[in-house]
C-alpha cells in the first residue's frame, strides 16, 4: 500500500510541475522602504545578531531540527545581508561571543497554510485537478527584532510582517516568466522585512544615543563576520 501511495504522490507532483503553472505574489504589508542604504551617523556602532526561527504548516509546528536544517541558515544570511548593506554599522557579527556596541535578538516566524482537501484531490487525480481548479498556499512571515545596548539597556523592539501567496494552475504558465520562483520570493521577503525594521529603527533614532558607540568606528562598514 505504501509504495502505491508514494507512486501516486510522485506522479501527481510531477504532473503538476510539468502541466501546471505557479506564481507567487507578495501582499507588501510591511512598511514601505523609501531609502536604502540608510543614512548613518558620524560614528557607527558594531552589532551582533542572534537569529532564531520557528515555522508552522497549518496548525502543526515544524520540528526545531527541520527548521534549523531547512530555513534558519538562509534566514540568518538575509539578516546579516540587510544589516551589513544598511550602512548603519561598523561591523556586523552573527552570534559571536565577542561583545559589540549593540546586540539584536531576531525572532523569525513562518506560518504556512494550504488546503488539505485540494491536496487530497490532487493525489487522486494525478495532479490534473491543478489544471482546472486553482490551488492556493500562503506563507506568512513575521520578524521581531529587539535592540539592546552593550550594558543590557533595551533600545527598542520592532516587528514587521508580510505574506506570500502562491497559486498553482495551468493558466499561470503564462505568468511564470514574469514572476520570481517561490523560494526566491520568500528569500526576498525575509530580507525586506529586516530592511523595514532597520529603517523604522533609524526613524526612531535608536542608534543615535551618545552611549551607543564606545569608540570611533571606521568610515565604512567592515565585512560580515560569523
Amino acid at each position: 500500500m505504501k509504495p502505491t501511495i508514494a507512486l501516486l504522490t510522485a506522479l501527481s507532483l510531477t504532473t503538476s510541475l510539468l502541466l501546471g503553472g505557479c506564481a507567487s505574489f507578495r501582499d507588501d504589508n510591511r512598511t514601505s522602504i523609501t531609502e536604502w542604504p540608510l543614512k548613518a551617523g558620524e560614528k557607527k556602532p558594531s552589532v551582533n545578531l542572534f537569529v532564531t526561527g520557528q515555522a508552522w504548516v497549518n496548525d502543526d509546528q515544524i520540528p526545531a531540527d527541520k527548521v534549523q536544517s531547512n530555513f534558519l541558515g538562509q534566514w540568518r544570511t538575509q539578516a546579516g545581508k540587510a544589516f551589513e548593506e544598511s550602512g548603519l554599522f561598523s561591523e556586523v557579527k552573527l552570534g559571536e561571543d565577542e561583545p559589540t556596541d549593540v546586540r539584536v535578538d531576531i525572532a523569525i516566524h513562518m506560518h504556512g497554510e494550504y488546503s488539505q482537501t485540494l491536496s487530497f484531490l490532487l493525489g487522486f487525480t494525478f495532479g490534473l485537478s491543478s489544471l482546472v481548479v486553482p490551488q492556493k498556499s500562503t506563507a506568512a512571515f513575521s520578524v521581531t527584532a529587539t535592540f539592546t545596548e552593550r550594558d543590557g539597556r533595551s533600545l527598542g523592539e520592532f516587528k514587521q510582517s508580510e505574506t506570500v501567496a502562491t497559486w498553482v494552475q495551468l493558466f499561470l504558465l503564462f505568468a511564470m516568466p514574469f514572476r520570481e520562483g517561490l523560494q526566491a520570493t520568500e528569500t526576498q521577503v525575509v530580507y525586506d522585512l529586516h530592511r523595514a525594521i532597520l529603517q523604522e529603527s533609524q526613524h526612531k533614532h535608536v542608534l543615535s544615543g551618545p552611549s551607543i558607540v564606545s569608540a570611533p568606528g571606521p568610515s565604512s562598514s567592515s565585512p560580515l563576520t560569523q
